[in-house]
Formats: structure tokens, sequence, C-alpha cells
């Protein structure tokens, strides 16, 4: 019966190893193991383990960055990957630079790393798509 919220610096989805960290009047927030709030925290009495529930389908908004050649057809692509997969996106920014290279950041609803991991790898292999990332706060 503790009050739990998800750390908004690491974003953690089920499948990402993770950690409570015991907050003073607000529960216990969870955070990824390699978050820099987990790993530089001094008072280690306040880290406990935790682990991801079973059963219970919840989504997470993940933030993700692709790097690309910009040409026609490009968003279209990423998107019909996105769609494909089952995944919302419920925000996207499009940059286009003078070297002819976008930068596409998009927030995807996703229920889960493995969800995650197959988008970003489908993603990855769109012709000139250079990288693709998830992204941290």
């Amino acid at each position: 019966d503790l009050m739990i919220r998800f750390a908004n610096c690491c974003h953690p989805i089920p499948g990402d190893p993770i950690m409570g960290y015991i907050t003073r009047g607000r529960g216990v927030t969870v955070h990824q193991v390699t978050c820099p709030t987990v790993v530089n925290e001094k008072e280690l009495g306040r880290l406990i383990d935790v682990e991801w529930e079973g059963g219970a389908q919840q989504t997470y908004p993940i933030a993700i960055r692709v790097d690309a050649y910009d040409r026609q057809g490009l968003l279209n692509e990423i998107t019909n990957v996105v769609a494909e997969n089952k995944v919302n996106i419920i925000a996207a920014k499009v940059q286009v630079n003078a070297d002819h290279t976008a930068t596409i950041q998009a927030t995807l609803q996703v229920a889960s790393v493995d969800q995650l991991a197959r988008v970003l790898s489908r993603i990855e292999q769109l012709k000139d798509v250079h990288a693709v990332q998830r992204e941290l706060s």
C-alpha cells in the first residue's frame, strides 16, 4: 500500500532493471538501476529492491531520437514501422538541417522494453537512418 511513481529522469518501463528510492512523504520512486540519481545516492538506506508487477498491462511514454539523411518518404516509413508494432506516437518534432540530415524526436507509448527494442531495431534498419536511441531526460 505504498504510493509508487515512476521517475521522470530515466523513465523506466517493464523489462528495465529497476531500483526503488524511498522519498520523504511521496512514497517510492522507481528508477532504472543505471540512473545517475540511484548511482550517486549517498543515503543507501533509502534504496530498496523492487520488481515489475506481472500481468498488469500499462503503457509508458518513452522519448526517442532518430538521426537520418533527409529524403522524401522518410517520416512516412518511420511512422509505418511504429504503427506495425502497435505503438502510438503521442508527440513528434522533425528538424531538417542544412546538411540534408534530419533529426526526429518522438515520444512513443510503449508497454515494455522489448516492444521498444523491436521498434528501434526496425527503424534502424530503414534506408538512410544513421542512429536511433532512447532519450533520457
